[in-house]
């Protein structure tokens, strides 16, 4: 295997791994802060009062797909233009950098 894929491999697999963490750690921020879902009583106009956690939900993922397309053409584009080892090490402390800011939201 080529050893560029193979470093875009691993940079990728790291930041899947990361993004899960971040969203497991959301996910149970959400419960030890006492944030318990109950069933609600329905209004007569039968709205859904739910669709604004989906809504929140949905826009976090856009953010996350979004950091990651801007990842991806900062490697590709990195790795056309320098064929170092130490770039990819760099991009990897930047890739650090913005998933450690997932855990902030």
């Amino acid at each position: 295997m080529n050893k560029r894929i193979f470093s875009l491999y691993c940079l990728l697999s790291v930041l899947r791994n990361r993004i899960i963490r971040a969203i497991k750690k959301i996910k149970r921020s959400t419960k030890k802060n006492g944030t318990e879902y109950k069933s609600k009583t329905q209004l007569n106009n039968n709205n859904n009062n739910d669709s604004i956690d989906d809504k929140d939900d949905y826009e976090c993922y856009i953010y996350i797909m979004n950091m990651i397309k801007h990842i991806m053409k900062r490697i590709m584009t990195t790795i056309a233009i320098k064929n170092q080892t130490t770039t990819v090490v760099a991009l990897v402390d930047y890739i650090n950098v913005k998933i450690n800011t997932i855990y902030l939201l």
